[in-house]
């Protein structure tokens, strides 16, 4: 029903023009200055980080015609510090370790009358770094590094029709293009390993290219009724993958996928009035209940407790040993920020709220998966890792 597109799918973030013009732009700046010296450093490696965006809205026709655009930059140039325990002192450096990426975003909504509206929405990223990366496990010296880049460019037409007040039709051409490669830095000498580092150049090496087209198209009917609301889809899709891997002699993909496919989805509304009884509670206030009632009204939770008045007209559900409580709460992740790890392991002078990236896919997978509070902290290479959020 989805497709195999991601991009295509996850929609909820994005923003789009209205009938006011609106300029917004944002900077940040950080330096060197600012970090702590490590326990064995005498003076501070070279660090800094800007990260800035500007984002334009507004109407070409009032009311009909709406365009929005964002662009992104975030360049950072970071250091990586080289430890063997003593065993290659003359290796034991700082490595420069810079990083730049670019997001671009713009999206152009179009209503051509009540009945049909289009929308061109079109993103793209490009961005390289450099790294120390061991292949085998353990310490990389200096000269062996890699450059990474990536560039991945979406396009994604949506024309949605009503074609009456119970029957909706939406028809997407969705294409991606990406191109990743990694090369090593340095490529003269032989690669020697040691059993507390590794030098010369890097070992990995590759580039990839895919390209993916999609065209789908879904026709859903809803009607309402006594016997709640349902919902029929039927939908066909179009798919065409290419890739390319100049390392693996296996063909990946390629060709043409036809898929049809049809499908019910039966949702009667939820009852008024829902009791679930006999689980064990955890309340987000108050003490545990090891049997307890949850009323739930018209949507909302109105009665929680050992004994609940339950109306005549509430479903009762029999939930006995089961765990209710609000939500699941993640109390250590990392994988909301844009980057993990700082290269000290004591920066008690640090917010995570400076790297928190909210447009994350993280974020909603949490939600699907039922966890409703997330404890964001650095990763676990710092020891003191300055000021977290939930």
């Amino acid at each position: 029903r989805f497709g195999r597109a991601a991009s295509g799918l996850i929609n909820a973030v994005t923003r789009r023009g209205g009938n006011e013009t609106v300029l917004e732009a944002f900077g940040l700046y950080r330096h060197k200055t600012l970090n702590a010296l490590g326990e064995f450093e005498t003076s501070k490696p070279d660090f800094s980080r800007r990260h800035w965006g500007v984002a334009l809205g507004g109407p070409i026709v009032r009311d009909r015609t709406h365009v929005f655009a964002a662009f992104e930059r975030r360049v950072q140039n970071d250091f990586v510090a080289v430890n063997t325990n003593g065993a290659f002192p003359a290796l034991e450096v700082s490595v420069s370790t810079p990083f730049t990426d670019n997001l671009l975003f713009a999206r152009l909504d179009h209503r051509v009358n009540d009945r049909h509206e289009l929308t061109l929405r079109l993103s793209g990223e490009t961005g390289d770094n450099v790294r120390l990366f061991n292949e085998l496990g353990g310490a990389a010296a200096a000269d062996h590094t890699n450059r990474t880049s990536q560039d991945t460019f979406s396009a994604l037409l949506t024309h949605r029709w009503s074609v009456s007040d119970a029957v909706l039709s939406q028809s997407q051409l969705h294409v991606t293009n990406q191109k990743l490669s990694s090369n090593p830095e340095t490529t003269q000498g032989p690669t020697s390993l040691y059993p507390s580092i590794i030098t010369g150049p890097a070992l990995e090496s590759y580039r990839q290219d895919a390209l993916r087209i999609e065209l789908k198209n879904d026709l859903s009917w809803v009607t309402t009724g006594r016997a709640g609301t349902h919902r029929l889809q039927f939908g066909t899709q179009l798919s065409w993958h290419e890739a390319d891997d100049v390392n693996k002699t296996s063909v990946i993909l390629a060709g043409l996928i036809p898929v049809v496919s049809a499908a019910v989805a039966v949702a009667a509304e939820p009852p008024a009035k829902l009791a679930l009884q006999g689980a064990r509670i955890i309340p987000v206030a108050g003490d545990e209940l090891a049997s307890g009632t949850i009323l739930i009204e018209h949507g909302k939770i109105t009665g929680i407790g050992e004994e609940v008045d339950i109306p005549y007209d509430a479903m009762v559900i029999d939930v006995s040993g089961k765990v209710l409580f609000p939500g699941m709460v993640d109390p250590h992740s990392a994988r909301a920020l844009d980057r993990w790890n700082e290269n000290l392991p004591v920066t008690p002078f640090l917010d995570v709220y400076d790297a928190l990236d909210p447009s994350k896919v993280y974020f909603e997978d949490a939600l699907r998966d039922g966890v409703t509070s997330v404890h964001v902290i650095v990763g676990n290479n710092c020891v003191i890792g300055g000021l977290s959020r939930v």
